[in-house]
């Protein structure tokens, strides 16, 4: 998360990058978490440095708002897989 920070800027990671993020998982967790919510679960998860551990704080942060587990699995997945990708 340091290389994404220190490539992008804090804002583009904290603020511009859940945004995108969300539009791409929108349809799978839409309908119980705001993109609000979801940009608070992000910001209070992002200090994680390994991708497995991020996954499972954002699939934690999805469950505890209703999500159900498989859909939070599958999305926090591919939340991880884009940070991945960036980083």
């Amino acid at each position: 998360m340091a290389r994404l920070a220190a490539k992008y800027g804090k804002v583009y990671v904290s603020k511009t990058l859940p945004k995108i993020v969300y539009k791409k998982v929108a349809k799978l967790i839409g309908k119980k978490v705001s993109q609000a919510k979801f940009l608070y679960i992000w910001n209070n998860t992002i200090g994680v440095a390994t991708g497995a551990a991020l996954e499972s704080a954002i699939a934690k942060g999805l469950k505890a708002c209703g999500v159900p587990k498989g859909i939070a699995n599958t999305a926090a997945t591919i939340i991880a897989t884009v940070v991945g990708i960036l980083v």
